[in-house]
Order: structure tokens, then sequence, then C-alpha cells
């Protein structure tokens, strides 16, 4: 009884979970703001290519 008591009141678990779904939190939003960079990248790089190629 008192392991289950002790067990229950131990809060580190609960930590490592708030952590790790910040963490998830953060990668989804890089991932998701590189997907959304990358077009604008690629097209900006693009121009910048074209407008060496031309000289």
């Amino acid at each position: 009884m008192r392991l289950l008591q002790s067990f229950l009141r131990d809060a580190r678990g609960a930590t490592a979970v708030e952590y790790g779904l910040i963490l998830g939190i953060i990668c989804l939003v890089v991932i998701v703001a590189f997907g959304v960079l990358t077009d604008s990248l690629t097209a900006m790089l693009g121009m910048i290519a074209n407008k060496l190629a031309t000289r």
C-alpha cells in the first residue's frame, strides 16, 4: 500500500511527460514553418539564379 501511495505522490513522471509534450509541440511548429518557408526560399533562389544566368 505504501508503494502505491508513494508512486501516486511522485511527480517526476508527470514533469517528464509535460516536457515531452512541449518538445513535441515545438518540433511540430518547426516542421510546419520549414514547410511554409520552403516554397518561398525555392522561389527566391530560383529568381537569383535566373538573374545571375542572364548576366
